[in-house]
């Protein structure tokens, strides 16, 4: 685990002043619709993806739309199912697209990313539904997409890491379905707005304390259901059987403290974790590679995580 710092990273410094230079509204402020629009239009800090074997749309019976990304024509290859991040309300196919593929290529996997429904039109359980059903999609059809089931993963960012390791909670039921490892960037795993975390980068930080809260009531407007380890995974009272853990966190991100807890949890739980510590880092800061020196290095690293681990199983 990388050490902490005492200071704000000179590149991400520069993102919150040109933040705070447009002057614009926080996404907790706006209706859903025109957030997404706002988060898309952020297009150019995701930087550039490789071109690839392919690229193809794909549904499952339920009408789940999936992207596949192939980064060649060979079979039986480890195969990452990817959750976007945006509080389950924003982000899209779109707006990760540049991060799947250089996963896709750098990795040498294949990466199936799920448009999930969005709340608040769709809240939980019908995002994680939707995931779910997307693990399924892929072992069905295991042979046609060349996939090898020994080595299927789940990887998200942010809410997407929520609904990765949610997602593994939810398969340890289920005997058609095993997972292989779980990549979770940034995740949200617990509701609560109170951590250590929170009371240092409530605000000033890029995801806010108060953006969270609106995120929150738009997936889980229900207090109790919060609670339940499907949508706080760190409450779950039992974690022996889950995947091993891949877990990388912004030093300076109010979601830290709780990923850290994660990582602690599912160690103390006997499961193997990894867990990468970026010192100075905001929010989202592997998302917006195409900003930040530091995002391009860790997605850089979180590829070559996935290589060495998919080559010695």
């Amino acid at each position: 685990m990388s050490r902490t710092s005492e200071s704000l990273d000179p590149q991400a410094q520069a993102f919150l002043d040109a933040i705070a230079s447009t002057n614009a509204p926080g996404w907790e402020t706006l209706h859903p619709e025109e957030s997404r629009k706002r988060f898309a239009e952020m297009h150019s800090l995701f930087g550039e993806g490789p071109e690839l074997a392919s690229v193809k749309q794909l549904r499952t019976q339920r009408g789940v739309d999936l992207r596949c990304y192939r980064p060649s024509h060979e079979d039986h290859l480890p195969c990452v199912v990817f959750y976007h991040g945006g509080g389950w309300v924003i982000g899209d196919l779109e707006t990760h697209d540049t991060l799947c593929r250089i996963l896709c290529a750098q990795a040498g996997v294949l990466v199936i990313s799920v448009a999930y429904r969005r709340a608040p039109e769709h809240p939980y359980p019908i995002p994680l539904d939707d995931c779910c059903d997307a693990l399924t999609y892929c072992v069905e059809h295991a042979s046609e997409l060349g996939l090898d089931l020994g080595r299927l993963a789940v990887a998200g960012d942010s809410a997407g890491g929520n609904l990765a390791a949610a997602a593994a909670l939810r398969m340890q039921k289920n005997q058609h379905v095993s997972i292989h490892s779980q990549w979770l960037l940034y995740p949200v795993t617990q509701a609560s707005l109170d951590t250590t975390s929170y009371r240092r980068y409530a605000c000033g930080f890029g995801l806010s304390l108060a953006t969270m809260q609106w995120f929150w009531d738009q997936y889980a407007p229900d207090a109790e259901i919060r609670q339940e380890a499907e949508v706080s995974p760190l409450n779950a009272s039992r974690v022996d059987g889950l995947p091993k853990a891949f877990i990388y966190l912004a030093e300076r991100d109010v979601l830290y403290a709780e990923g850290l807890a994660y990582a602690t949890k599912l160690q103390q739980g006997g499961i193997e974790v990894q867990t990468r510590v970026y010192p100075g880092m905001l929010h989202g800061f592997v998302h917006f590679s195409g900003f930040f020196d530091i995002g391009r290095q860790a997605l850089n690293e979180w590829c070559l995580d996935l290589k060495k681990t998919f080559q010695t199983t």
